[in-house]
Parts: C-alpha cells; sequence; structure tokens
C-alpha cells in the first residue's frame, strides 16, 4: 500500500513525523510524506519533504498514483482539494483526514472499496488516536457486500445491486431496533419482520471448511447474513451464471479460472473470441472469473492471442516445453494428447498443460482441476483449469490488518 501524507503546520509535522515512525516496520507500506508552508521549511522535517508543487498538483498525481491519502490538518482543506479529482466509490483512492494533533483521524472517501475505514483504524491505532469512521454497516456491525468483496479478491458483478444489498442489509438492522423498543409485538410478527429484511448467501464453491461451517453461518448471521440457498435477494459465490435461487442475484466472482490456448500462426483475435464465448455459455462461466491467459513460449508473440487478451485485460503468460511437461511430475491428468502437436511443439497438448500449469502456480499447494478439456474450433484450442480460492475471510480486527 501506497500512502501519501501532506501536512501544513508544525504540530502537523510532529504528527507526521510519529505516524511515519509508528509505520516503518509494517509489512507492505509505504509512507511518503510531505510539507507544505513556508515556514516549515525551518524546521527539522528529518524525512519529510517539502512540497514544491502546489496542493492541487500534489492531490491529483496522489489519485492518479496512490492507495490512501491522508490530510494532517482541517477537513475543510481536504475536500476542497479533492473535489475536483473524485469519481466513483470503485475507483478512487482512500482518503483520511487526520487533525494537527493526532486526537482523530476519519475516514472520508471510499471508506469500502479503497479501504480508508480499515486504514483509518491503523491510524488510529499506531498513534492513538480515535478513528472516525460513518459508513453506516460499520456504525451497526453489519455485512458490508464490497468489503468482504475485497478482502477476498471477488468481483462484484452489478456495483448498483451491491448498494441495494448494503441497504437491505440495514434494513434489517432498523427492524431489529423497532422491535426491541416495540413492547406490544408478538414474536410471530417479529421473526417474520426479521426473516425478511435479511440478505442470504450460497457458497457454490464450498470455500467454508464443513468443520468450520456452524462457527462460519454464525458469524455472518451476526453480520445480517443467512447462509443458505432460499428466498427473494441473495449473495452468490461462484464462478458460474445461471443460479435461479433469487429473484435478485449479486455475485461474487472469485479469479479462479486459467485459460490455456493453442492456435495455429496467424490466428486472429476473432476466432479466440468465437470459441471462448461458446465455452462460456455452454459451461456457465463468467467471464470475470478468468485470471489469466496461458499458452506455450513459442505463441508469446502471437498477435492473435496478445490482442484478446489485451481486449479481456488478461495477463498472457508462456512456458517451455520442459516446463509444461513438468506437470506429470506433481500431479497426474488423462490430457487430450496429440502426436501431431507433440511434433511441433514438443508437448502432446499445448492448451490444457498450459492451463494446468498456471493453475499450478496460482496455487502450488492446491490441485487443480481441468474443468473445461480441449475444445477446437477454427484452428484455435481452448482449455480452462479451475484453482480453489483460499477460504474465505468474513472480517478483520485492527490489529490484524496487513497490506498486501
Amino acid at each position: 500500500m501506497k500512502l501519501l501524507c501532506i501536512c501544513f503546520t508544525k504540530n502537523g509535522v510532529k504528527t507526521a513525523q510519529k505516524l511515519a515512525k509508528g509505520l516503518e516496520n509494517k509489512e507492505n507500506i509505504i509512507i511518503d510524506c510531505y510539507a507544505k508552508g513556508t515556514r516549515l521549511e525551518k524546521m527539522e522535517l528529518g524525512k519529510i519533504q517539502v512540497l514544491q508543487s502546489s496542493l492541487q498538483e500534489f492531490t491529483k498525481n496522489a489519485f492518479e498514483t496512490a492507495d490512501a491519502i491522508l490530510f494532517i490538518g482541517a477537513c475543510g482543506i481536504a475536500v476542497r482539494s479533492i473535489a475536483p479529482f473524485v469519481k466513483s466509490k470503485w475507483e478512487d483512492p482512500a482518503v483520511l483526514v487526520l487533525d494537527e494533533m493526532g486526537n482523530y483521524c476519519i475516514s472520508l472517501l471510499s471508506g469500502h472499496v479503497g479501504g480508508a475505514n480499515e486504514i483509518c483504524q491503523l491510524i488510529a491505532h499506531t498513534i492513538g488516536a480515535t478513528p472516525v469512521i460513518t459508513t453506516a454497516t460499520d456504525l451497526h456491525e453489519r455485512f458490508a457486500v464490497d468489503v468482504f468483496a475485497k478482502n477476498n479478491g471477488f468481483l462484484l458483478s452489478d456495483t448498483k445491486l451491491a448498494k441495494e444489498v448494503s441497504a437491505k442489509i440495514l434494513m434489517e438492522s432498523d427492524t431489529e431496533s423497532d422491535t426491541e423498543s416495540d413492547t406490544e409485538s408478538d414474536t410471530e410478527s417479529d421473526t417474520e419482520s426479521d426473516t425478511e429484511s435479511k440478505i442470504w448467501i450460497y457458497d457454490d464453491l464450498k470455500l467454508i471448511d464443513e468443520k468450520k461451517e456452524t462457527e462460519y453461518k454464525e458469524k455472518f448471521l451476526k453480520l445480517g447474513i443467512i447462509y443458505t440457498n432460499d428466498i427473494e435477494i441473495g449473495i452468490i459465490l461462484s464462478m458460474k451464471n445461471g443460479f435461479t435461487f433469487f429473484a435478485k442475484t449479486l455475485y461474487l466472482i472469485p479469479k479462479c479460472l486459467l485459460l490455456g490456448i493453442g492456435a495455429k500462426k496467424g490466428i486472429t483475435k476473432t476466432q479466440i473470441e468465437v470459441l471462448f464465448e461458446e465455452i462460456i455459455a455452454e459451461y456457465q462461466l463468467q467471464e470475470k472469473a478468468f485470471d489469466l491467459c496461458a499458452s506455450i513460449d513459442l505463441k508469446k508473440e502471437e498477435a492473435g492471442i496478445l490482442s484478446f487478451c489485451n481486449e479481456k485485460s488478461l495477463p498472457f503468460m508462456t512456458y517451455q516445453a520442459e516446463e509444461l511437461l513438468a506437470v506429470d511430475e506433481v500431479y497426474e491428468f488423462a490430457f487430450s494428447a496429440s502426436a501431431f502437436v507433440q511434433s511441433v511443439t514438443g508437448v502432446d497438448t499445448v492448451c490444457e498443460r498450459s492451463a494446468i500449469k498456471a493453475a499450478m502456480q496460482k496455487n502450488p499447494l492446491q490441485q487443480p482441476q481441468l474443468l473445461v478439456k480441449k475444445k477446437c474450433k477454427n484452428q484455435v484450442t481452448l482449455a480452462v483449469a479451475y484453482q480453489k480460492p483460499k477460504e474465505i475471510l468474513i472480517y478483520r480486527k485492527s490489529e490484524e490488518l496487513r497490506y498486501e
């Protein structure tokens, strides 16, 4: 995580120095501190740099390059500085404000997706400040689907529906408050109201260990989530689509699919797309679940493959023939062997072995699955490997935060 900090007063400099010292031994955190103000240049700034540019230029650069921005000063300075650059909660970096005495740290912008709430707690914990967090799900200790997705590396299928999910969970929180104060309500009506307001979740990928299932269900329930596959609106953890449990479905999609490709020289992007789309439709796969595309090193400069990967925002990795053959030393797979492919490339199947090799590299400790065996069309061969994601993480305490 890259954190850019700006301060404006002598006390602000002291607070910035205290924070920088407190975070210097934290893994995966880079903090750069700047001071803005002519009178500050005479101070002993240590590692804090004097800002030579305008505050507007600093903020613009920070929005483009930093994960988080910390203003040590008045909230008004921060608000006016960031106003021209704010886009959306899905794009903006975390923005925080810390008063010059280091008493209160405010999560100002991008509290969930940008991680400002977690960073706020980290800063407060580091310098002994009070964290100020105003997002409703945090105040009511309810499930925040955007935070859950971020912590587990999931993608959201629909950002608008994600807002509706959060609103419905908060409605359940309001219902609980109302029923606690309404002594005349009977037990049955309370139960029905409570159930109707909850969000439901279904784990298609079986990411929760069966031994821990009861523990996880209890944690979800406390956060306003019921762990099941029934009723009106719900969340599904899956790399597939087409589920009909709910009238409205928000998919949380892990990047767990690896695409292996083989092709004749001169193949076009369109030829690859046709087969790729057929596979997605036949197996009901989420396109967002694909993490990368892989092939043999003979194809590393193949224009059609590079164009396809660029359009799909998929990293393209290639392996030597020896690396693809070495897959057999670890796991046994019934590959779709081809004598012709063997004679040309040195391996019996490029697409299947490439997909499995990429999956093994993604998680060496977990055996991958060959989800889609070799499919051929228009001189293109594709295969899909599945690598099971890690066990899900529901929430993290401030003292457990690690930034990667």
